[in-house]
C-alpha cells in the first residue's frame, strides 16, 4: 500500500508553495508581502489590535510582528497608538491609505482565488472545503495534545490558535 499520509502531506505542501507564490505575485502589485497583507486583513478601519494579539492570530513571534508593523508604518498603511488603559501595550490601526490598499488588495486577491479554484466544479469545491475543514479540526485537536507545560504557562511557543 502506498504511503497515503505522506502523499497527502506532500500534496498539501505543494499546494501551500503554489498558493504562497500566487499570493506573492498578486500582492507585489500593491507593494505588500504575504505577512503584511495578513496583518492588514486582521485590522479593520476603525478597530485596533495590540501587537501580541496580531502575533498570536498570525502565528508569528512578537519580534517578527514588530518588524512587519514597522514596515507597514513606514509605508503609511498603519499607525501605532498607545493603549489608553495600559501604557505597556501599543495598539495598531489602519490609516486611510492602509484601508484603501487593504480593500484593493483584498479584491484582487479574491479574484485570484476564484481563478485558482476555477478548475473545480461547485460540487468539488464544496466537498474539498468540507474535507479540509475536517482535516483542520483534526490537526487542531492533535496540536492541542502536544502543548508543552511551558506553553500552558504562557512561556515558549504560542501554539496554534484557530484563525
Amino acid at each position: 500500500m502506498e504511503d497515503l499520509p505522506g502523499a497527502i502531506y506532500q500534496a498539501i505542501q505543494t499546494l501551500y508553495v503554489l498558493t504562497d507564490d500566487s499570493d506573492r505575485r498578486v500582492l507585489k502589485e500593491f507593494g505588500l508581502t504575504v505577512p503584511q497583507f495578513n496583518v492588514l486583513i486582521h485590522l479593520e478601519r476603525h478597530e485596533s489590535r495590540c501587537l501580541s494579539d496580531l502575533s498570536k492570530r498570525l502565528l508569528c513571534d512578537r519580534g517578527n510582528m514588530t518588524r512587519i508593523v514597522d514596515r507597514l508604518e513606514r509605508a503609511g498603511l498603519v499607525q501605532r497608538m498607545p493603549d489608553g488603559n495600559d501604557r505597556r501595550y501599543v495598539q495598531v490601526t489602519l490609516t486611510t491609505r492602509g484601508e484603501e490598499i487593504r480593500r484593493a488588495a483584498m479584491a484582487q486577491h479574491r479574484a485570484s482565488l476564484a481563478q485558482r479554484v476555477s478548475t473545480l466544479s461547485e460540487q468539488e469545491i464544496t466537498a474539498l472545503e468540507a474535507l479540509m475543514t475536517k482535516l483542520q479540526e483534526g490537526l487542531q485537536e492533535y496540536l492541542d495534545t502536544l502543548r508543552s507545560p511551558a506553553s500552558e504557562s504562557g512561556e515558549g511557543d504560542q501554539g496554534a490558535e484557530q484563525l
